[in-house]
């Protein structure tokens, strides 16, 4: 199928995966160099926080910062093959949000449905000149080639993003080894996740559109001769600028979507750490509440002290009087 859509995305998508292979393990043999001079750099400023007393439970934080960093490079080297099923799951993903069929498909779809109806239109028009069915078929391809160029843009566009994120994943995966660099893990996620998401909606709106073509093309069908086609026509470029017009917000609506959920996990991420911070604090805490204590036995004596009599209260300001008298002689 050279001649389909789904031919001219084949021939794309190789050609561009054949300038890109490699580059994954390429990318991820570059950040082993990188990681193991962070690692070495990271192990003796722990070191010197621990001889400084900055750590409250070193041993605790240090290990556990270890065994992040290497689970973290076991998906940057690809060892066992961790990031190829990562990928894989990707493309998987992407294959399974646009339904049974894949964009593509729907596309050469609306390809055939485009020139079944266009013909049908024109073969109506028995005049002379067949003004009205040359009218009603150009509608209907103008329509067709609307949505057509509109939603080949919008999911080629989607699917070579996630071709290029996954490639340059073992680069990206490596900022979460680093709280300044989780960021712009964040941002990769966050393209990725808009993509899928584009696609998604892509392939329910064309399958909307589709229907409709399909509602009109039966109706050209069965009506008889004198049925105005140049209505079914416009009614076919309708529902074609409707659907591209959709297909292109799409992306759009998608980029709000996981702009949002991408901020609300991070922050869910944030209050999580600050929460471990806190629980590795406990004995400042428990100096505060001490301290605190303190201050409510104190108080509690004084309002004891208040409570007393005032004979007893004059008295015992006599005696101080006294002593303080006799401490100056």
């Amino acid at each position: 199928m050279s001649g389909s859509m789904d031919g001219m995305h084949t021939f794309i998508m190789s050609s561009i995966n054949s300038v890109l292979v490699g580059q994954s393990s390429t990318y991820g043999n570059m950040i082993s160099v990188i990681a193991t001079s962070s690692f070495t750099a990271y192990i003796i400023f722990r070191g010197y926080q621990t001889l400084a007393g900055k750590l409250i439970r070193p041993a605790e934080d240090v290990m556990w910062d270890i065994g992040r960093m290497l689970l973290i490079m076991m998906f940057v080297l690809n060892l066992g093959g961790w990031l190829d099923t990562v990928i894989s799951a990707l493309d998987g993903f992407k294959d399974g949000v646009s339904g049974s069929d894949n964009i593509w498909v729907l596309l050469d779809s609306v390809w055939e449905k485009a020139q079944k109806l266009a013909k049908n239109l024109y073969e109506m028009d028995d005049s002379t000149v067949p003004l009205e069915g040359m009218t009603a078929e150009f509608l209907v391809w103008a329509g067709a080639i609307i949505v057509l160029a509109v939603s080949t843009l919008v999911n080629l566009l989607a699917e070579i993003t996630i071709l290029l994120m996954g490639t340059t994943a073992p680069l990206f995966i490596f900022c979460l080894a680093y709280g300044f660099l989780r960021s712009m893990f964040s941002s990769w996620l966050s393209v990725i996740l808009n993509a899928l998401l584009t696609i998604l909606f892509s392939a329910l709106f064309l399958r909307i559109g589709i229907k409709y073509m399909t509602i009109i093309l039966d109706t050209a069908l069965a009506v008889s001769q004198d049925k105005n086609m140049v209505t079914l026509a416009i009614q076919s470029l309708l529902a074609c600028f409707a659907s591209a017009l959709i297909i292109w917000f799409s992306a759009k609506i998608a980029s709000a979507l996981t702009g949002a959920a991408v901020q609300a996990t991070m922050q869910g991420a944030a209050m999580a750490g600050i929460g471990s911070m806190g629980s590795g604090t406990k004995p400042m805490s428990d100096a505060v509440s001490g301290s605190l204590g303190k201050m409510g036995d104190r108080a509690a004596k004084n309002l004891n002290a208040g409570s007393t009599s005032p004979s007893a209260a004059r008295k015992s300001s006599i005696q101080t009087m006294q002593r303080s008298n006799q401490q100056r002689k």
